[in-house]
């Protein structure tokens, strides 16, 4: 006897998808946001950093968004992008651990990656086990050529 389709798992699905803007609807940033971690995920990182700059519009204190839209416009080099989002987020708080991040991945663009590593290891510090985080870690490791320690910061973030 086949089992019905989990409920969860549906909602995952339908959550992974993007939905078709309406006419003269605003999305909330949380939504926005969701929407770019699944283009993100999918390595959709021109929609990710589009839904992300439009989240940023409705939410601009979120620094979440501000860390993402970093690492997207680091992936697509997009250098002017990610300056102008990591300096708003140093305008918000300096001190926040998206922020430090944000910074990780501006130092990941100079190709300074002892630099963007201790930055990583001191957000994770700040706020341990975070996936977005661990991931940009595990992109740095890429960059650099370790790969055996890229692997394992993406395991982590499993």
């Amino acid at each position: 006897m086949e089992s019905a389709p989990s409920p969860r798992r549906h909602r995952d699905r339908q959550s992974d998808r993007r939905a078709a803007p309406e006419p003269g609807r605003v999305h909330s940033a949380s939504h926005l946001l969701r929407q770019a971690r699944a283009a993100f995920y999918r390595e959709d990182e021109d929609e990710a950093l589009e839904l992300l700059l439009d989240a940023l519009h409705l939410a601009p204190t979120n620094l979440h968004v501000h860390y993402l839209a970093a690492l997207c416009a680091d992936l697509l080099s997009e250098e002017d992008t990610l300056e102008d989002v990591c300096a708003h987020a140093l305008e918000t708080d300096s001190r926040h651990p998206y922020t430090i991040a944000c910074e990780a991945v501006r130092y990941l663009y100079l190709d300074n990656f002892s630099r963007a590593e201790a930055l990583f290891n001191q957000a994770l510090g700040l706020l341990p086990g975070e996936l977005d985080i661990q991931i940009g870690l595990g992109i740095l490791h890429e960059y650099s050529g370790e790969e055996e320690k890229g692997v394992a910061a993406f395991q982590r973030a499993l």
